[in-house]
């Protein structure tokens, strides 16, 4: 846990290339039971462990705009709340 409802997930060994597809079964599983998230997600490589951090934080806060926008749209057409990772 990294503080308030921001969590970590190491998957250490994987290749750059499974990362994407874990993270969107992560977000079906989250959807699944009912929990809303918005995810960032970035690879260590060779920019080292802080500048992962930043760039997965940047790509949650995209995809929380993005959720946020997406349920107001929805919301203002009558329709039924979607969520977007």
């Amino acid at each position: 846990r990294l503080g308030g409802d921001e969590f970590a997930w190491l998957l250490i060994g994987a290749a750059s290339a499974d990362v994407g597809p874990r993270v969107n079964a992560l977000w079906d599983a989250l959807t699944d039971g009912g929990i809303e998230a918005s995810i960032g997600w970035a690879s260590v490589g060779v920019a080292g462990l802080e500048r992962a951090v930043a760039l997965a934080d940047e790509r949650m806060y995209v995809a929380k705009r993005r959720r946020r926008s997406a349920a107001a749209a929805n919301a203002a057409a009558g329709a039924a709340p979607t969520a977007e990772a």
